[in-house]
């Protein structure tokens, strides 16, 4: 992608090169573009205009506010915070900050070393670690749930829950014909194992199959 744009101002088409773009507001049908040297009204929509600009060098903090991340110097749960400016962070767009946040454990040092800086979290602490347990707890009953779906269709297939099926036991589980067995196989939707020159499929291996 070429490192500018030209975009309608006026009575002509002006050139305006991406990397001097601070942040992009909307305001009905039209824009304004700031850049580090001059504010541009430009009629069109901002999400056309989002589109056109490079993936992952801008983001949508607010219905009305484009940012160019290289330009973003912090942010909280309710700005974001330029040089010489903060703009307000939209509900809706609030997880696409949080996804740029990065959680790096601290080093481990000497008993005597001196003490470390604290590793900042966009959270506060026990908000953190309650909205962690939360999704541990989501994680082990989608777990549960999905083990229980594996075990009632080996029950209707007259299968035992073991280790391991032979190839002609996935074919009664699933009612699959030949054909449709070596299809699942050459698209690794069966990952089969060779065990004492048998192909077996782990029971392992079928947990993703009935997501």
């Amino acid at each position: 992608m070429l490192p500018f744009v030209f975009l309608r101002h006026k009575d002509r088409f002006v050139k305006i090169f991406v990397a001097d773009i601070l942040y992009i507001e909307a305001a009905k049908n039209y824009v304004k573009i700031f850049t580090m040297t001059q504010t541009l009204v430009v009629l069109t929509p901002l999400q056309r205009l989002e589109r056109a600009l490079p993936a992952g060098e801008f983001i949508r903090i607010h219905r009305s506010f484009l940012v160019a991340l290289s330009r973003v110097v912090a942010f909280d749960r309710r700005w974001v915070y330029l040089p010489d400016k903060k703009l307000p962070v939209g509900e809706t767009y609030r997880a696409s900050l949080d996804a740029l946040v990065l959680f790096f454990p601290e080093p481990k040092t000497h008993p005597h070393a001196p003490a470390t800086r604290p590793v900042l979290m966009l959270y506060d602490p026990e908000e953190f670690w309650c909205q962690v347990r939360a999704t541990v707890r989501e994680e082990l009953a989608g777990a549960h749930a999905q083990q229980h779906l594996v075990q009632t269709a080996l029950e209707k297939a007259g299968l035992p829950v073991k280790p391991a099926y032979t190839m002609s036991e996935i074919q009664q589980l699933f009612q699959l014909s030949d054909q449709t067995l070596d299809e699942w196989t050459r698209a690794r939707l069966l990952k089969p194992t060779r065990i004492s020159r048998q192909t077996y499929i782990l029971y392992a291996d079928l947990l993703p199959l009935f997501k």
